[in-house]
């Protein structure tokens, strides 16, 4: 048994009945899993510029951690290179 919803419609559906509904743009649950969109949805542009916007902001993010790390891990190997000199020339 599925549920077909769309807008404040619910309907509960035998599995038969799934590629009509998807076509009449309900979406289609099993419990609370969704298993298909229905078809016909769109984005509003405004909401794909604000979420295009966000990607670009977290891959410029995403890269200056990357950066940061790769320099923390070179001063970290750094620090571990001269670690034993300076235990030797203390002996």
């Amino acid at each position: 048994m599925f549920t077909a919803q769309k807008g404040n419609k619910v309907l509960k559906i035998e599995s038969a009945e799934v590629k009509q509904y998807r076509a009449l743009g309900f979406d289609i649950y099993e419990g609370d899993k969704l298993l298909h969109h229905g078809h016909g949805k769109t984005v509003p542009y405004a909401k794909y510029e604000e979420l295009k916007a966000e990607l670009e902001q977290a891959k410029a993010e995403l890269e200056l951690a990357r950066f940061e790390l790769e320099s923390v891990k070179a001063e970290l190997d750094k620090a571990l290179k001269s670690k034993p000199e300076a235990k030797a020339k203390k002996k």
